[in-house]
């Protein structure tokens, strides 16, 4: 099938009458009944849209998503073509968000598994407390990242402003520009080449052009290596 859609939800005309976060997630289980695969356009901010999906559908939204964009992620993909507010896939445990634009504060706070790709700059931390997945930014980030995080992996294609693995048990960071304020916890190094090698893989699946070979590693001292 090639999926359904619901346009303009600021409008009141048709399926745009639904206008609260209660009312689009609505209208996206009740398409998500007719086709794996919907799309929705028109979203002005509104918040904790496409909450738990399933494994095996997939969202995608034109337009700004408020705070906790797929929080809860059970497997389904995320594609936001817009800017996301804070907590973006707060909690999830597997499937993948896909944003297309700027992120707020948190995104993939206490994640599990899967993977986050923002293609923007981050207003604030990332990953805090992550037990598992992947997060990438190809950008830069003004707060922390992976403060706590207890395993998995985050990708920063730009410059980081806050701490780098502040708290870190496990896992592993990587930074492509500026990051001084991890001194205290986590060592820097240069990739090994199996870390280049998913890097690499990383960067042409998603469209990013940075380069493996330039990114710094980050690493809790006692466990590098």
């Amino acid at each position: 099938m090639d999926g359904v859609s619901m346009t303009d939800t600021s409008s009141e005309n048709g399926a745009g009458k639904a206008q609260t976060s209660e009312e689009i997630d609505k209208a996206i289980s009740d398409m998500l009944k007719r086709s794996k695969r919907v799309k929705l356009s028109g979203l002005l901010g509104q918040h904790s849209i496409a909450i738990g999906l399933k494994d095996g559908v997939e969202v995608t939204i034109n337009g700004n998503s408020g705070d906790y964009l797929g929080a809860f992620n059970e497997g389904g993909i995320i594609i936001l073509n817009g800017n996301c507010g804070n907590l973006a896939g707060d909690t999830m445990i597997a499937g993948g968000i896909l944003i297309f634009g700027d992120s707020g504060n948190n995104p993939g706070a206490c994640m599990k598994n899967g993977i986050i790709v923002v293609k923007g700059n981050v207003q604030g931390n990332v990953g805090e407390k992550m037990s598992g997945g992947t997060i990438i930014i190809d950008g830069n980030v003004s707060g922390d990242v992976g403060s706590g995080m207890m395993n998995g992996t985050i990708i920063v294609t730009g410059g980081v402003v806050g701490r780098v693995g502040h708290g870190i048990g496990d896992g592993g960071i990587f930074i492509g520009g500026e990051a001084q304020n991890y001194r205290s916890d986590t060592i820097s190094r240069k990739p090994t080449p199996k870390e280049i090698s998913r890097l690499t893989k990383y960067f042409e699946h998603y469209g990013i052009h940075a380069a493996p070979l330039s990114m710094s590693a980050y690493k809790r001292r006692d466990r590098d290596g």
